[in-house]
């Protein structure tokens, strides 16, 4: 039989929306904070300071209520549960590749197959700990050789890794009854025969449960002993990036946003090395207090997987965000993302210091924003006015610079009447241009020297009036 490891996360709503430790400040929880669910309102998360206080779980919330003022009530968020345990599951997949969801608040995993990496169980569960450690999330776990007994000594909070079928198997019987997931038609006629353990039940022969019992008990024993197969679905995480953060306090300060997008850009950065891959656009969605979401783009030219290199880029564009009421949430998602190519090197090049083209565009556009940055390649018309033209930034011109030609570093928005007294030096030089687009002109232009040695570039037109187009540097 296989040997299975469920992990029960008895308060992940809690753990995810009000952390024991503020993501932002680092200080400890103070307020006590329970989740409240069902229709008479019982306590089905409490966090340590709630507990101190005399709070337990199935507690009304009128007696919790009764316990404290500062109680801190938020009601039960399913679809929140689910969602930060798929997280999990992704983040443990990256260690063990056999895992199922048992939705909203378990994963069961299944060991046999990886001690052939790990070598035995202690050092399996070792990987597994330090793995879950960067989580911070509160969870209790135990072995079993089926998954619903590893899931039901892990809800009794056994905490136990060990492989010895004859232990896990007595620890399985010292559990009540109760602790079976049996509907209440199941219930009922064992409690009338007096079975109060699970010792009890499973001293029972399948044949007999069969005979005296309805066939959905002796499908749920087969499957707690490992004689039946469990059917499970196993998770594939998918190949996108998208988490959300819920923050602990609201902020009116993007400042203060440092240490949450780290945390999400430290999770980022490991989805992508594991893959090897590298995102080029990130969009950060900003969740306020009554008012729409705002999207803010992320963008790197380059490519970028390093979670420092990410929040350098972030914090230079949240500079130009303002936010319109206090943020509540924010959920980073990869908007594209390829695989990573490496560059063919010379081994006996000099290695490259600073920065590389596109890595500059990435931080000019993440400070001046996308539209601010562009680049200017030459075109086709002999016009100077319309010489050159904006594109796209470090894109290849298709048009080759003759560079007989004499230009100018500097030219005018506009030429400007020629008003100094001027001594040419070179020229004339005749432009006949426009007639294909319905503005024929007929300059001479020259390269003139001024008075006060400035080196200018002039032209006459048909009607002898005269101009400066620019500066020669």
């Amino acid at each position: 039989m296989a040997l299975w490891l469920y992990l029960h996360f008895p308060q992940l709503q809690l753990d995810s929306v009000f952390p024991q430790v503020d993501e932002v400040s680092g200080q400890q929880m103070e307020s006590p904070i329970v989740i409240v669910a069902g229709k008479r309102n019982e306590v089905v998360q409490a966090n340590a300071v709630a507990k101190q206080i005399g709070i337990k779980l199935g507690m009304g919330l009128g007696a919790a209520a009764a316990l404290s003022r500062a109680l801190v009530v938020h009601p039960y968020d399913e679809q929140l549960t689910k969602t930060r345990l798929i997280e999990l599951a992704d983040w443990l997949y990256l260690v063990s590749a056999d895992l199922a969801l048992f939705e909203p608040d378990g994963i069961a995993l299944k060991v046999t197959n990886m001690l052939a990496l790990y070598g035995d169980i202690t050092h399996y569960w070792q990987h597994i700990q330090a793995h879950l450690a960067l989580c911070r999330v509160e969870y209790h776990y135990a072995c079993g050789y089926s998954p619903l007994a590893a899931r039901l000594l892990a809800k009794q909070r056994s905490d136990i890794v060990s492989d010895d079928e004859t232990l896990l198997l007595t620890l399985l019987k010292q559990q009540p009854l109760s602790a079976a997931e049996l509907t209440h038609v199941l219930h009922e006629p064992l409690s009338r025969l007096g079975l109060r353990t699970m010792h009890e039940l499973l001293a029972i022969p399948l044949a007999e449960l069969g005979r005296r019992f309805d066939q959905g008990l002796v499908q749920y024993v087969g499957r707690l002993l490992g004689h039946f197969q469990h059917p499970l679905a196993y998770y594939q995480p998918p190949e996108t990036f998208c988490r959300t953060l819920h923050l602990l306090f609201e902020l009116e300060n993007l400042d203060w946003l440092v240490k949450p997008l780290t945390h999400l850009l430290t999770q980022l950065e490991t989805f992508l090395r594991v893959r090897d891959k590298l995102a080029y656009e990130l969009k950060l969605t900003l969740t306020m207090r009554d008012v729409p979401d705002k999207e803010v783009l992320i963008a790197a030219a380059e490519g970028e997987y390093r979670a420092n290199a990410w929040l350098k880029l972030s914090t230079l564009t949240l500079s130009n965000v303002t936010l319109e009421a206090p943020l509540q949430a924010l959920m980073l998602k990869v908007e594209h993302m390829q695989p990573r190519a490496e560059e063919a090197r010379d081994l006996f090049s000099a290695k490259r210091k600073g920065l590389t083209a596109k890595a500059l565009l990435s931080i000019l556009q993440a400070k001046l924003g996308k539209d601010a940055v562009r680049g200017v390649c030459v075109t086709d018309d002999p016009r100077p006015e319309f010489a050159t033209q904006y594109v796209a930034p470090l894109s290849e011109s298709q048009t080759s610079l003759d560079s007989v030609l004499l230009r100018p570093t500097f030219l005018f928005p506009t030429p400007k009447p020629l008003s100094q007294q001027v001594v040419i030096v070179h020229g004339p030089e005749r432009l006949t241009t426009g007639w294909w687009d319905g503005q024929p002109q007929v300059r001479d232009y020259f390269i003139a020297r001024d008075t006060q040695g400035c080196w200018l570039w002039i032209f006459r037109t048909e009607t002898q009036r005269w101009f400066m187009h620019g500066m020669f540097s």
